[in-house]
This record gives C-alpha cells, sequence and structure tokens, in this order.
C-alpha cells in the first residue's frame, strides 16, 4: 500500500507540476515586481482527495492554522469552478527573505480533530495555495503500514512542517514549490487529544530564467487549448445530459396527462351510454309494459 501511495502522489505532483490547474489569474500585482522584503501575500485555496480531484473543500474546514479574521479574495470564473475558495493565511512569504522553522502556530487538537485529519490522511487528501497567482500543491499526510503484533495495521501520521522553495529573477518570482517534510510528523492514529506545532520554513534560490518564459510554463498556448476544447466538450455534454433528463420528465408528464385524459372521456362516454339505457328502458316499462321480462306475469292475469 504504502508503494502504491508513493507512486500515485509522485504522479500526482507530477501531472499537478506540469498542468498547474490551468487556471491561473493575473496577479494583483500586475507587473509581479517586488522590492526586497515586500509582502507577498499566499492564499489558501482548497483541500481535496487525490483519487477525486473535483471534490474539493474549503481549506479552513480542516482544523488548519488560521488568522483571526478570514479575508476571501475575489476569484476568477475559472478558480471559482475549480472549487477554490481563496483565503488569507498565517504564512509569511516576504520577497527573498528566508525563514527556517518559523512557527505558523500551536494548536491542541480535540478528539474530533483528529479525526477528520485521519480521515484526510487516510483519503490522500492534498491541499492547494496561491502564491503571486502560482499554485502549489502538498499533502497533509502520510500512512504507513505495519506488521508487528498488536499493533494497528496502518498508522497514520500528519505533516507539522512545510518548505517553500522559490525561484527568482531580480525582481519577479518565477516558480515556487511546496513540501512537506516526512521527517516532521504526529501520530493521529489513535483517538486522544493532541498536541501539534505547525511550522514551516522559505528558501530563495535565483534563476536566470525570465519570466515570460516562467509564465509560459504555466499559461502555454497549447494548454489553454486543451482546456478551452475540454470545457467545451463537458458543456456540451452536461447539456445533452440535463437536455435529455427535461425531455424524459416531459415526455412522461405528457403520457400521464394524455391518459388521465383518455380515461376520463372513457369513464365519461360509459356514463352516458348507462344514462341513455337507463332512459330507454323506463321508456320501453312505461309504454309497453308486457314486452319487459320482468313484466310478464303481470300481463297473463
Amino acid at each position: 500500500m504504502a508503494e502504491e501511495a508513493r507512486f500515485r502522489r509522485g504522479a500526482f505532483l507530477f501531472i499537478a507540476g506540469f498542468a498547474m490547474s490551468f487556471q491561473i489569474s493575473i496577479a494583483s500585482q500586475s507587473d509581479h515586481r517586488y522590492a526586497v522584503g515586500e509582502d507577498v501575500p499566499l492564499y489558501v485555496a482548497k483541500v481535496g482527495p487525490l483519487n477525486n480531484p473535483s471534490e474539493a473543500y474549503w481549506f479552513y474546514n480542516w482544523p488548519f492554522c488560521s488568522p483571526d479574521q478570514l479575508t476571501e479574495k475575489e476569484e476568477s470564473l475559472g478558480e471559482v469552478l475549480n472549487g477554490d475558495r481563496l483565503t488569507n493565511s498565517l504564512y509569511e512569504l516576504k520577497f527573498r527573505v528566508v525563514k527556517n522553522m518559523q512557527t505558523l502556530c500551536n494548536k491542541n487538537l480535540t478528539i474530533e480533530e483528529v479525526a477528520k485529519f485521519r480521515h484526510a490522511v487516510h483519503n490522500e487528501f492534498y491541499f492547494k495555495m496561491l502564491y503571486d497567482n502560482l499554485p502549489l500543491w502538498g499533502f497533509i499526510g502520510k500512512v504507513e503500514d505495519f506488521n508487528f503484533p498488536d499493533e494497528p495495521m496502518f498508522r497514520y501520521y500528519l505533516f507539522t512542517h512545510v518548505e517553500f522553495d522559490v525561484l527568482y529573477n531580480e525582481d519577479q518570482v518565477i516558480e515556487v514549490k511546496v513540501l512537506a517534510v516526512p521527517n516532521y510528523t504526529v501520530d493521529i492514529t489513535e483517538d486522544v487529544e493532541t498536541n501539534v506545532k505547525f511550522t514551516y520554513s522559505v528558501f530563495w534560490n535565483a534563476t536566470s530564467i525570465p519570466f515570460e518564459k516562467a509564465v509560459e510554463k504555466y499559461l502555454g498556448p497549447s494548454v489553454f487549448q486543451q482546456i478551452h476544447w475540454f470545457s467545451v466538450i463537458i458543456s456540451l455534454f452536461l447539456i445533452i445530459v440535463i437536455a435529455a433528463r427535461l425531455a424524459t420528465l416531459f415526455t412522461g408528464t405528457l403520457k400521464k396527462i394524455s391518459l388521465d385524459v383518455s380515461l376520463e372521456k372513457i369513464l365519461t362516454q360509459r356514463r352516458l351510454i348507462g344514462v341513455i339505457y337507463i332512459e330507454m328502458y323506463l321508456d320501453i316499462r312505461i309504454s309497453h309494459p308486457c314486452s319487459v321480462p320482468s313484466w310478464e306475469l303481470e300481463c297473463s292475469f
């Protein structure tokens, strides 16, 4: 299971790094240029299971470290459709400022919060963030299997430390990655309250890659074309499915209405025939009493 999980994670990170979520919007700083020490906000976007990327949850639905006041950033249409909910965070990644083992917060996780994190780790949940409008991903925790007697078959660990590696060219951010360090974990296998210290580090490295080339990696024309046609196909498919469903419901309703009308017509016709028959019967009895079988005895006297 551990080897399969590592393979799936590696494949996910490779695809994610190549595709970069396909939905980077224009940065609030239009020129993407920063002075040394200038604040570049990092937004948390979402969490979700690796095996179902369309399933997305708000980052702070899980008991991560959070600011006292949460502020949501206005999202683009693509971000909304992808389930992103950009919200401020406690991470401070000032331009070209190195940080090592910076404390994010200390939390005393309740039994319910431990269980919630364990559920996320068990289902291989990842998190997504946005830095200078560049997406980055990482995993919440890891699962290790054991074969020791009197021990659970699997143990669940929550990552408590992440490292941000940022490439820059002069005054612009070129690329950013986040790595959950596997050596910094806390065991969340058991349902017990757990004290956790969340930390992070930030490292900066210079590169000669120009900003235009870096953007092409995220927003290449071929990627846009693929996403465009993929979105068109998905939209058409949804329209066809919805139209077919509506047509089915409409046809069923028409059939029911037609059946009710036909049944009412038949009943009305039968009532009319019954009334006519009774009237004819009464006329015969009155005008020709001896022709009615039930009066034969009376007529014979």
